[in-house]
């Protein structure tokens, strides 16, 4: 029976790291091709016979501006800086004012937008008699290059373009000066004596060279879009091998890495179709409207929202449109919801993210102290049985069936459940995972200092050390607990604080702080239960 506890010990293991390997996969790096910055993608490719039509139309139309009336409208809120071009009336930086590229101070604000190169984001192109080609000059409503917004102020910037057909296409972008959402309304208006039909698709574009970019493109980089009811993620291995088309259900698509997330979708809530991807290391999402008819005088309208800021949970939450979606809990999501929360509760009151994780580690072993607690008794009452189950299997060693009937006999009469050590451990190992999930992906603990040398509770420690004094707390944890295997099992076992601790190397320092508290505080209990007598 004793070796069916060794078996059940070691399958348990086995399930923690399979869990592990499957909840938590590592991450895909996926290497930056050489030349692909050359390869960047401007447009969509029209078909031939709206590709002649364009460019005899558009471009003069372009060319024919004069190069004075190129310039560049920066609007700032408490939240942003974004700076629009009348070139293709794009968003060419957006550049989040409460977020550093890096801890060190001073670091560069974080620049969502990441395709300056290609002349920006949220590219414009039109088939039909709405085709346009994306890099025409726009005028602008505005005379003046700077808008301040603050509080709940309002703002918009209109951006227009006449087209040879006599249709006009007016862009306007909605600031808000308490959010990170920015609307972006098109507006088809048909001036002339004829009615007219074509499509207009509204494009994000991606630089995935994180050489120009900096950690904002990162190895959890991926295409992300809300089609129905589910989350659909797509890496950019997956989009290297073929292009995604989603169509009718989406809700929202964009791009987006472990921390921030760039997002386009319909503002009344309509499905559209999206398709994405990727060339060279250009990411596109390109919303396609359907089919438009103008009649002669009419005007026709696409309203889109779009969300450029920080995959902060509470953030997302308040703006809507189910972008909350996008932020990964994992599995045990309705588990990690209120760990979250109750972290976040803990961090109002002593304004420190490690201090916070501390506290709500405490909170947690409290609340499995009597799981815990009842493990350890179960597992020390193990132990006192093992002379006498020695004795039962010198006595009973050719005889199995006989030696496990003895043993349950034993088990009976001391009132001992060979389970009782397991059971309550496993019952803890979703809420590892949750709070492991919360840990993980907060963007709270971004570049959040704890104590001395610890500044960013995102990242591993530099040196080294919570690690490495995690290991020694494992190690002292496991030889304080009752064990009922042989020498040479519990020789193997103590392999395993050798193994979590190069394997929380690596990990984020908040999570290791969590580790390391509640291996003092396991500590502390089974020296507690191990004073007590059984």
């Amino acid at each position: 029976m004793e070796n069916k506890n060794t078996l059940v010990a070691l399958s348990l293991m086995m399930l923690l790291w399979i869990g592990y390997t499957f909840f938590f996969p590592t991450p895909q790096i996926i290497p930056v091709q050489p030349g692909n910055s050359s390869e960047a993608v401007t447009a969509a490719p029209l078909s031939p016979e709206i590709t002649n039509s364009s460019l005899t139309s558009a471009t003069p139309g372009a060319t024919e501006v004069p190069a004075a009336q190129l310039k560049e409208i920066t609007v700032e809120t408490d939240f942003y800086r974004a700076v629009l071009t009348t070139r293709g009336a794009r968003l060419k930086e957006f550049y989040l004012k409460k977020y550093r590229s890096k801890v060190d101070d001073p670091s560069p604000e974080v620049n969502l937008v990441t395709s300056a190169a290609q002349g920006g984001t949220f590219a414009l192109t039109g088939e039909g008699d709405l085709s346009v080609a994306d890099h025409v000059l726009y005028s602008v409503d505005k005379a003046e290059t700077f808008l301040r917004l603050s509080g709940s102020e309002e703002k918009s910037l209109s951006f227009s373009f006449l087209l040879p057909s006599g249709v006009t296409l007016l862009k306007t972008y909605k600031f808000n000066g308490q959010t990170y959402s920015v609307g972006v309304d098109l507006q088809v208006q048909n001036s002339s004596p004829a009615a007219k039909q074509g499509t207009l698709s509204l494009a994000l574009l991606e630089d995935t060279d994180q050489t120009l970019t900096g950690d904002i493109v990162d190895d959890t980089s991926a295409a992300a879009s809300l089609v129905g009811s589910k989350l659909r993620v797509d890496t950019l291995s997956d989009l290297s091998k073929e292009e995604k088309n989603y169509k009718d259900e989406v809700l929202w698509s964009g791009f987006k890495n472990k921390y921030f997330i760039k997002s386009v979708g319909a503002a009344d809530q309509q499905k559209i179709d999206v398709s994405i991807h990727k060339k060279g290391a250009i990411v596109e999402t390109r919303f396609k409207s359907p089919l438009l008819l103008i009649p002669a005088g009419g005007v026709v309208s696409l309203n889109y929202f779009s969300y450029l800021g920080p995959l902060d949970y509470q953030i997302l939450q308040d703006t809507g449109y189910e972008l909350v979606r996008a932020v990964d809990l994992g599995f045990f999501a309705i588990l990690a919801k209120p760990l979250f929360y109750v972290l976040k509760f803990f961090y109002d009151y002593v304004g420190n993210y490690g201090w916070a994780i501390i506290l709500l580690t405490v909170l947690i072993k409290i609340i499995f102290w009597p799981l815990t607690d009842k493990s350890y008794k179960s597992m020390k009452a193990m132990q006192t049985l093992q002379p006498e189950m020695t004795k039962l299997r010198e006595k009973y060693k050719s005889d199995r069936d006989t030696l496990n009937k003895e043993i349950m006999t034993l088990y009976k009469e001391h009132r001992v459940n060979p389970l009782g050590g397991c059971l309550p451990m496993v019952v803890q190992i979703p809420v590892f995972f949750a709070l492991y999930q919360v840990l993980m992906n907060m963007i709270e603990l971004r570049h959040a200092p704890f104590i001395f040398w610890l500044t960013d509770l995102s990242v591993k420690d530099p040196y080294y050390i919570t690690p490495l004094i995690m290991g020694a707390t494992m190690f002292i944890q496991q030889k304080l607990t009752p064990s009922q295997l042989d020498p040479i099992q519990q020789k193997i076992f103590l392999i395993m604080p050798v193994v979590f601790t190069f394997l929380f190397l690596n990990f984020p320092s908040g999570l290791v702080v969590y580790w390391l508290v509640n291996n003092v505080l396991t500590i502390a209990q089974q020296l507690s239960v191990n004073r007590k007598k059984i």
